[in-house]
């Protein structure tokens, strides 16, 4: 609240120090900047921290969002909280609350907290054998350092092992919290100044279609309120905007260095699991089950993408809808962890640019429609030529012309997964330049495109595989008259000229 412990720099400025009251006066101006140690999986955390407390602040003041000053965001902070230990990284009396901190009801850490002494340490990536993301890779940790991590673990944490449960946004400890959205520029403040009016707009919602006697107390920050670790809140018990604390965690000074003393729990701070992380969050998607979106290692690949952009499989979050008063081109941006047992599968994150003419026809539910329908028939011709042209074909080169070849051989991948980066590398662009033209005429150019990427792919295996020099020509013209026999049958279903001639069988056939 007073000291400038984050660090920021505004565009073509040098680097600054700012208190979070001036940051949210800037990021409500429209400033742009960027957080010089935040980290990119720390991104949506910080981001959805930031308009939540925001709007927060305004209902707790019964204000509108608008460009207010630091100290008027000072105050309507000391009003949502009541008490400026809540906003302070460190406060020696661990019966009080610390930012993200709750009090701890004895009043004493005893010899069951574990210090943790680097804030990478603290945050929800599994570093433990340095393969993907070093630890301890910040040797002398700021404030800034710990307020990154902290926030992160108390808002966007899974289950990692007994005693350490997860955040009540999503869909079971092994979930992800994903932030899914639409915008029309890409910085902080644009992001900020659409999403807290949406928070504020979904807040009203869900608190009209509640019972009555569902929402007792509406806790907004649950760090404010003590936790022993072994009795839980229920949802309904928070306010729809709540910013959750999903760990028991203090803060402390050991000389003029700030270390992180931790304690495992009972149980979850919120019992919500029924709810499968369907708790009106604003950036996840839920499925038809009403459960939210648990992303895979695959992370947000053109067919997941796809379902999202036009509500296939997926209700699409709040934060997803158009700006249709936006002039230019927008952005669709989807951002989550994958979380494995015992281990993360990746960082992932997506931008799909999405043209200005074509943001009328996602406006249009008819559009919509058929829009969706061309991606699926799309998504089904990439599997017809992956499973039934270029992986046949495949197995016929590796399993050298076999007599009967093995369709279950995954030696194939490496070559097949370069067809679906090829195809995650077009499918939108394509996508959008076909979007007016004939249906029948844009997918017969598709599935050229598809035919023409997987020979491609399967010269190259050819060019690399080794094989018998007594049997390489029999190999070589086998597997390519199996591929050229199996896409011409999928391009005459289609519809579409075949550019050749090619055997009459395919591999499934023999």
């Amino acid at each position: 609240m007073e000291e400038p412990l984050i660090g920021v720099r505004e565009s073509g400025r040098e680097r600054r120090g700012v208190t979070l009251p001036s940051l949210l006066e800037m990021l409500a101006a429209g400033v742009e900047l960027e957080f010089t140690a935040l980290r990119p999986h720390q991104r949506p955390a910080w981001h959805a921290f930031l308009a939540q407390v925001a709007a927060l602040a305004l209902v707790a003041e019964g204000r509108e969002p608008s460009e207010y000053s630091a100290e008027a965001w000072s105050a309507m902070l000391h009003g949502l909280a009541g008490d400026d230990d809540a906003w302070r990284l460190v406060v020696p009396d661990v019966a009080r609350p610390a930012l993200m901190q709750p009090p701890v009801p004895a009043g004493v850490l005893d010899t069951n907290w574990a210090t943790v002494r680097y804030p990478d340490e603290l945050d929800i990536l599994v570093t433990g054998r340095n393969h993907d993301v070093k630890s301890r890779t910040v040797g002398r940790p700021a404030p800034e350092h710990w307020l990154y991590a902290l926030v992160t673990l108390q808002t966007a944490e899974g289950f990692s092992g007994r005693g350490n449960y997860g955040i009540a946004r999503m869909n079971s400890g092994f979930g992800s919290r994903p932030q899914v959205s639409t915008t029309s520029r890409l910085d902080w403040a644009h992001r900020f100044r659409r999403d807290v009016p949406v928070l504020l707009r979904e807040r009203r919602r869900l608190l009209e279609d509640a019972p009555p006697a569902v929402r007792r107390r509406m806790h907004p920050l649950l760090w404010l309120e003590p936790w022993d670790g072994e009795t839980s809140a229920g949802w309904f018990e928070c306010d729809p905007l709540v910013i959750e604390v999903c760990r028991r965690v203090r803060l402390l000074l050991e000389g003029d260095s700030i270390v992180a003393r931790k304690r495992a729990t009972q149980g979850g701070r919120l019992a919500a699991a029924e709810l499968k992380g369907a708790t009106g969050d604003i950036w996840t998607p839920v499925n038809m089950e009403n459960a939210a979106l648990t992303l895979g290692g695959r992370g947000f690949d053109y067919d997941l993408t796809r379902k999202l952009i036009f509500g296939t499989d997926y209700r699409p979050s709040p934060a997803q809808a158009l700006d249709a008063s936006a002039q230019g081109r927008q952005f669709f941006v989807a951002e989550a962890l994958a979380r494995g047992q015992g281990k993360t599968e990746g960082w992932h994150e997506r931008v799909v640019p999405l043209p200005q003419r074509v943001v009328p026809m996602l406006l249009a539910p008819d559009r919509v429609q058929f829009l969706g329908e061309m991606a699926r028939q799309r998504v089904d011709d990439v599997h017809d030529v992956q499973r039934r042209a270029l992986h046949p074909a495949l197995c016929v080169l590796v399993q050298g012309a076999a007599e009967r070849p093995n369709l279950k051989d995954d030696r194939t991948r490496p070559w097949t997964a370069r067809l679906t980066a090829a195809v995650d590398r077009e499918f939108f662009d394509r996508l959008w330049a076909d979007a007016e033209r004939e249906p029948e005429e844009a997918r017969a150019d598709w599935i050229r495109w598809l035919v023409g990427v997987g020979e491609e792919i399967l010269e190259g295996a050819m060019r690399s595989t080794p094989l018998a020099s007594a049997r390489r020509f029999r190999v070589l013209t086998t597997a390519e008259s199996y591929y050229r026999g199996s896409t011409r049958k999928l391009l005459e279903a289609a519809g579409v000229a075949f550019p050749g001639r090619g055997p009459e069988t395919d591999p499934q056939e023999e």
